[in-house]
């Protein structure tokens, strides 16, 4: 069908998949997401390969704009899988550090870890958090790589965690980017608090938070999620009100303005306490 439409058309025509692949293949910067995206890609090319009448030269660069390069349209199903092989390899390599990573800091901190659909402001509220500079943009899946940062609530009294970001998530998202993506996504699995930030200004969110928790669901994140609605500075006190009438244990904020940011911190700690009192 691809074929036939880019024969009519005569301009290269992707599937939403290929297209998801695309960008995330262009915000990958870090080894470890180099990598994830490779197999993802590699993971969708392999069945578009057999039986279709695809030729190698038509997919053009790569998946669809950006993909795994040349080498991939010039090589036959046995170097495609020897390549995915190799970077399954590498990718289990890095998930054994992460494993062993998260165990230590187990020891020390609690973890929280941020989710939201694509686009709520993640990056954002991570950098309102720890002070840090990680990369914002308003772009769909500007976090590909993950990122875990300190988060200083009260030195004196021991309130530390550290807090990670991951990738932006989006409705129906695919699977192979899901199994591509396991070892970074288990840490949400494995965190002591999860931030669900939701872009309150975005007229669809309610279908994005259940997008998002569809994805908790697959991944069996049960406890300890905490509802944080997001960039309340571009709506009207009738909107806010609404939001608070709706999620009356959400949290309301907006992390580029700096609005309730103090109160979410005091929310974490109150978690802490509570553990240690258990």
């Amino acid at each position: 069908q691809e074929r036939n439409l880019n024969d009519l058309t005569g301009t290269k025509v992707i599937d939403r998949t290929a297209l998801i692949l695309d960008i995330f293949a262009s915000t990958a910067h870090s080894k470890e997401g180099k990598i994830q995206v490779g197999v993802a890609q590699y993971n969708y090319l392999l069945p578009r390969l057999t039986g279709r009448g695809i030729a190698l030269s038509r997919l053009g660069g790569g998946i669809g704009t950006r993909g795994p390069g040349e080498t991939v349209l010039e090589a036959d199903r046995r170097r495609i899988r020897k390549r995915l092989d190799h970077l399954n390899k590498q990718l289990r390599k890095i998930e054994t550090q992460r494993i062993t990573q998260r165990k230590k800091r187990s020891l020390l901190t609690e973890r929280i870890s941020l989710v939201g659909y694509t686009n709520s402001g993640k990056s954002t509220l991570l950098n309102s958090l720890t002070n840090a500079k990680a990369e914002v943009a308003d772009k769909l899946f500007s976090t590909v790589d993950a990122r875990t940062r300190r988060l200083y609530i009260n030195k004196e009294g021991g309130h530390n965690f550290t807090i990670s970001d991951t990738v932006g998530f989006i409705e129906k998202l695919p699977t192979m980017l899901i199994e591509a993506f396991k070892s970074t996504l288990s840490e949400v699995q494995e965190a002591d608090i999860v931030l669900h930030v939701i872009d309150a200004s975005n007229e669809n969110f309610e279908r994005q938070i259940k997008a998002v928790e569809s994805i908790l669901r697959e991944l069996k994140v049960k406890l300890n999620i905490i509802k944080v609605f997001n960039k309340i500075d571009l709506l009207d006190q009738e909107a806010i009100a609404k939001i608070k009438q709706d999620y009356p244990q959400a949290l309301i904020i907006s992390a580029l303005a700096g609005l309730g940011i103090e109160k979410l911190k005091r929310k974490i700690a109150t978690f802490k306490l509570g553990k240690k009192k258990t």
